[in-house]
């Protein structure tokens, strides 16, 4: 009995510990998935690592932009706010907000949001553009114009069309 009891204590000691993911693993797994276009999986992944670090903004920022995908748009803008509240600074969660607010029809919603991002890079050509497309789906064409136009400004290849269609 004691050599019994002694070798189960002698394995124990020596089975080697399994392993764990850390938040950072599973984080970079979900980026792999979602790469792939395994939203899906993507989402599995990022909240593993949030159960793990419940303070992880960019694991809700990425699972907010997964659910986007799946066009969970309800889904997307609550993880967006939380990424929010831990990146209150971060144009691209007001960017990604102002679309999810365009999906959702809640035109004027997204065109503030789409503004805030604007504020806080006032270079960001991308949330132009989709700021002054949601402006010209409120009927509001000059606005639009103008926002269109500064994005071909900075750049944005989309906008030329978008201006020869909607603004000439």
């Amino acid at each position: 009995m004691k050599r019994t009891v002694l070798l189960l204590f002698i394995s124990l000691i020596f089975t080697p510990i399994s392993y764990c993911q850390t938040a950072i693993e599973y984080f970079e797994s979900g980026i792999s998935k979602y790469k792939t276009g395994d939203f899906q999986g993507a989402i599995i992944e990022f909240n593993n690592a949030i159960e793990i670090e419940p303070a992880y903004s960019q694991a809700y920022f990425h699972r907010g932009i997964s659910k986007y995908n799946l066009e969970d748009y309800r889904g997307a803008f609550s993880d967006m706010s939380v990424t929010m509240g831990f990146e209150p600074k971060n144009p691209k969660v007001y960017y990604n907000i102002g679309g999810i607010k365009a999906k959702l029809e809640e035109y004027h919603l997204a065109i503030l949001y789409f503004s805030k991002a604007i504020e806080l890079n006032q270079n960001y050509a991308e949330a132009y553009f989709n700021r002054g497309m949601t402006e010209y789906l409120t009927g509001d064409k000059n606005s639009s114009c103008i926002d269109l136009r500064r994005a071909k400004d900075l750049g944005y290849t989309k906008a030329y069309e978008a201006i020869r269609r909607l603004c000439e």
